[in-house]
Formats: structure tokens, C-alpha cells, sequence
């Protein structure tokens, strides 16, 4: 058993600290709010939506469907995430969504 995810984005166009990903099927408010009892602050969408209930415009006009959105989560990584940090919060991803 996996994880069926995808990274959004380009490598060429996207910025390096910030990843999107889709996690299939996942409900992504639900998992905000489980990964920030956990410490980690993730987002539901782009930076420009955040304080918007509707689905991002970024991720949409990036033709992602919109019920892959609800399942999008954006995590934003600053100058002092460490390597540990990630693998927790991978960790974390992979018990709350198999």
C-alpha cells in the first residue's frame, strides 16, 4: 500500500520552498486540521487564496480538477526546516490518509 499523490507544478517554474501536492481522495481541511494538532502548518491551497472558501483559482487555472483540489494541500518550507521536520511530517501524511 501507497500513497497516491501527485506534485503539482513544474520543477522549472515553481517556487523551490513551497510544494503542492494532491493526495487522492484525501479531505484536505481534514488534514490541515489533524497535521496543525501535530504542529505542522500546511495550507489548503495557494497563499493568494488562503483566506478563501472557494477552491483555488491557482491550482484551477493550473487545470487541476476541482475535487483534486479538495484533496490539495500546500506545504511551505522556511529557512530552518530541518530534514527531521519533513520526515515527521511525511510520516504524519501517511497514518492519517492509508
Amino acid at each position: 500500500l501507497g500513497i497516491d499523490f501527485v506534485v503539482n507544478g513544474s520543477n522549472k517554474h515553481s517556487a523551490p520552498h513551497v510544494i503542492s501536492l494532491t493526495l487522492s481522495g484525501v479531505d484536505n481541511e481534514r488534514l490541515v486540521m489533524e497535521l496543525d494538532e501535530r504542529g505542522f502548518m500546511v495550507a489548503t491551497g495557494s497563499a493568494c487564496s488562503a483566506s478563501r472558501a472557494e477552491p483555488s483559482h491557482v491550482l484551477a487555472a493550473m487545470g487541476i480538477e476541482a475535487s483534486a483540489i479538495r484533496s490539495t494541500i500546500r506545504v511551505s518550507l522556511g529557512s530552518h526546516t530541518t530534514q527531521q521536520q519533513l520526515s515527521e511530517l511525511a510520516q504524519y501524511i501517511a497514518a492519517l490518509v492509508l
